[in-house]
């Protein structure tokens, strides 16, 4: 029977080989995964997935807060305008923004 300390399911198992040869099993909780933005790839600064906080601590209250950076952001809502002012088209947007510009646009 596992210690009641081992018995959560937030605890991550990591099998470890000794130099004896002997297996010994770790234990460690698991904390939450690293935030990346949809489209660069690049670390969400104010993003959290721990237990136990509210939604709008998780991710910040913003346009597509908690999926795109503020740089990949300010692209859509430039993109955006120009669709709307008719300075642009949807064909000459960029196709990895594309999904999210026509989303603004649908919205205005």
């Amino acid at each position: 029977m596992p210690l009641p300390r081992n018995r959560s399911r937030s605890k991550r198992k990591i099998f470890k080989r000794t130099t004896s040869g002997t297996k010994v099993v770790y234990k460690r909780r698991v904390k939450g995964k690293v935030h990346r933005c949809a489209v660069c790839h690049s670390v969400l600064p104010g993003t959290h997935s721990l237990p136990g906080m509210s939604k709008s601590q998780k991710r910040p209250e913003r346009l597509f807060g908690g999926h795109l950076c503020h740089t990949c952001t300010r692209k859509v809502v430039l993109y955006a305008t120009r669709v709307n002012t008719g300075l642009i088209t949807m064909d000459d947007v960029d196709i990895k923004y594309r999904k999210y510009v026509q989303e603004m646009v649908d919205k205005i």
